[in-house]
């Protein structure tokens, strides 16, 4: 199984099999944490951004869309589903989590990969401290497993929309606990909100909040516009090297 599980992680990497070592983040160290605090989303359903993506050697490698749609679950509670599609390297890549509207907590996530060796996907369902994962991989072998996380997790791949959320003050810094299901991994990320910056767009300079998460052995940054409705002008990852660039937004589709 685990063989199967690290095949499945390495071949998701769509831009790089590489992770990188857990690097320093600035004003991280010294100042105490600050309990978490998400606002109410600031997109609308129907909302589209698209981004371009490139590599880590400034090379262009591909483009990603962010779909969010409103809706309401079994029970009647609000949720919001964060859809990400991304095209890269001849892979197309389909990720979407289903969220509690209040605080944001996963109910459930879809993944499907399809490149030239065939397609693969994977499912997670998240009930009171445990998920319910089931891989399937191109040679249509389906893995199940369950997993203990706690209750309080959020999905790692929701991170840059959730940057949106934060308290976007000078300083603010928190933690939170967030979970990779297709690697099936828990990790404690370490979030500050940093300095107002300018970011050059291709609409002109953009005021922007910096929004660190800090994880044991990657890192996503992300820019949020500080006027509302805080765009994701820009964002990070380690995990593949990639840099990911606002190119349109639609309030609403």
């Amino acid at each position: 199984m685990m063989t199967k599980r690290l095949c499945f992680i390495f071949c998701c990497l769509l831009l790089s099999p590489l992770f990188l070592a857990a690097c320093s983040v600035p004003g991280f160290g010294g100042k105490e944490y600050q309990p978490l605090r998400l606002q109410d989303a600031p997109w609308q359903a129907g909302e589209v951004s698209e981004y371009k993506i490139t590599d880590r050697n400034d090379d262009y490698a591909g483009t990603l869309l962010y779909e969010i749609r409103a809706g309401s679950d079994d029970v009647g509670r609000e949720i919001w589903a964060i859809q990400r599609t991304i095209n890269a390297l001849d892979d197309k890549e389909i990720v979407e989590v289903i969220v509690t509207a209040d605080g944001y907590r996963p109910q459930s996530s879809s993944l499907l990969r399809i490149s030239a060796k065939g397609s693969e996907a994977a499912t997670a369902v998240y009930n009171s401290g445990q998920v319910d994962i089931e891989l399937t991989s191109v040679q249509n072998v389906v893995t199940p497993e369950r997993m203990n996380v706690p209750s309080d997790v959020r999905d790692r791949r929701t991170l840059p929309m959730l940057a949106r959320t934060m308290p976007l003050e000078e300083g603010y810094r928190t933690r939170l606990n967030v979970f990779l299901p297709i690697a099936g991994l828990i990790e404690r990320a370490h979030v500050l909100v940093s300095d107002e910056e300018s970011l050059d767009t291709l609409t002109g300079s953009v005021a922007v909040w910096r929004v660190d998460f800090q994880m044991q052995n990657s890192r996503i940054v992300a820019w949020v516009a500080v006027d509302p409705p805080h765009e994701l002008l820009k964002f990070t990852d380690s995990r593949n090297g990639a840099t990911y660039e606002l190119v349109s937004y639609r309030p609403d589709s």
